[in-house]
Parts: structure tokens; C-alpha cells; sequence
């Protein structure tokens, strides 16, 4: 989440104008903290064509969970009865979109990774070969094994990767 962890409702006395307050900045501060990202990651582009019309990923449609599914687990975003009645040529489809979207989302891991590494070790002088090199200085061959969380990445992020690489329309939000 933060640096500032603080729980909100535990007996400490602040009154509810206090805790409005702290939840306002640490909102503020993961929405800067993540487009601080977005510019880094090249998404910032993306996210500013498409950002009045986000929706939570837990807020989308049936059918837009669907498609995002469908893309980012493969064969995994169908029941075994849907994906046995695909044609092999749809099967073929829907492993290569798989294969290229897993892809795109490592490579996404790797820059986030640089980002946070630059982050931790910006004041090392030892360590500036390191920070020198763009974040976005990838190696392709390297399979990122963080997971999404331990990264703070979420599938709203993904969303916004996938309509930047055209696996998803611009107007993904707006389908409903």
C-alpha cells in the first residue's frame, strides 16, 4: 500500500474528519505513485485517452471480465464445455493472444521491478551502474517471478497494458 501504515480503526483518538483526511492522502499518493509508473512504463498515454471512462476491474461487466479473461489466462478464461466447442483454429487463436499477452505483462514486471530497484537504490553511489539505466532497459530473455501483488500491479494496470498493445479495443471500458 504505503509507507504510512496506519490502521484506521483501531482505538487510537482521531475523530472521522482525521481519518477522512489520512484516507484522502493515501489515495492521492497511490494514484501519483502509480502514474509516476504509467510515465515510466510508457502507459501514461494510454491512461490519459482512456482515464475518464476507467472502471474498477471489479466493477466491469460479465462480458468485459470475460474478454480481459480470456486474454490473460488463454484457455484458462473458458470452462472446459466452452473450450472443447471452439474450433482448432480459435484454440490455436486464443494460445497465441495468450502466449503474446503473457509477454507484454512480463516485460511490464521487469520495468515496474526497475522502477522500484532504481527507487531503493537511487543513493547508493556504489550502485550507480544500476540507477544510471533506464527502467525501461530490458532484458526479454528474463522471466520475471514476482507476482502481481508483491509488484503492486493490478488488473486495471493490465487493462490499460493491453489496450496500449491492442489486445483490448481503446473503448474497452465503454463495451459493455
Amino acid at each position: 500500500m504505503c509507507s504510512l501504515i496506519i490502521n484506521l480503526n483501531s482505538n487510537i483518538m482521531i475523530n472521522e474528519y482525521m481519518k477522512n483526511t489520512l484516507k484522502e492522502r493515501i489515495e492521492l499518493r497511490e494514484k501519483n505513485k502509480r502514474i509516476k509508473i504509467y510515465k515510466v512504463t510508457g502507459l501514461i498515454q494510454t491512461y490519459n485517452k482512456v482515464k475518464d471512462s476507467i472502471v474498477p476491474y471489479k466493477n466491469l461487466s460479465p462480458s468485459q471480465k470475460k474478454s480481459f479473461k480470456i486474454i490473460f489466462h488463454g484457455n484458462g478464461g473458458y470452462t472446459k464445455e466452452e473450450f472443447n466447442n471452439l474450433d482448432k483454429r480459435d484454440k490455436v487463436k486464443v494460445t497465441k493472444l495468450w502466449r503474446r499477452s503473457q509477454r507484454l505483462v512480463n516485460n511490464y514486471k521487469n520495468v515496474v521491478s526497475n522502477f522500484y530497484g532504481n527507487m531503493i537504490f537511487a543513493n547508493f553511489k556504489a550502485l550507480d551502474f544500476i540507477t544510471t539505466l533506464p527502467c525501461s532497459h530490458i532484458d526479454n530473455t528474463i522471466i520475471n517471478i514476482n507476482n502481481l501483488k508483491e509488484l503492486d500491479i493490478d488488473y486495471d494496470d493490465i487493462i490499460l497494458l493491453y489496450i496500449k498493445n491492442n489486445l483490448l479495443p481503446v473503448d474497452f471500458y465503454k463495451n459493455k
